[in-house]
């Protein structure tokens, strides 16, 4: 899932929660898509981003009704090692 397919979710009228760790393309995506669109720094291996995740969610558009996360799996060293790198929005 990419930016043209957030674009399309706030044509539609949704309220849209970006996610990254590169809070400068993420910020600038949100910029663009204006009011509807926020954007949280967010590691997806941690408990922590994803409270803030909520947290900001919440309080910026009320209780969340749909969650798409979409996660790119990069293989590193060996095939049993993973390095789970945050794409909810896919910024590159």
């Amino acid at each position: 899932m990419g930016a043209s397919h957030t674009k399309l979710f706030i044509e539609q009228g949704a309220k849209v929660v970006l996610t990254d760790l590169n809070e400068e393309k993420g910020e600038a995506l949100a910029t663009e898509l204006g009011e509807n669109a926020l954007f949280v720094k967010q590691n997806v291996t941690s408990e922590e981003d994803w409270a803030t995740v909520i947290e900001k969610t919440e309080e910026t558009f009320g209780p969340a009704n749909i969650l798409v996360n979409t996660l790119e799996l990069q293989w590193q060293k060996a095939c049993s090692t993973l390095h789970w790198k945050n794409t909810s929005v896919r910024l590159k």
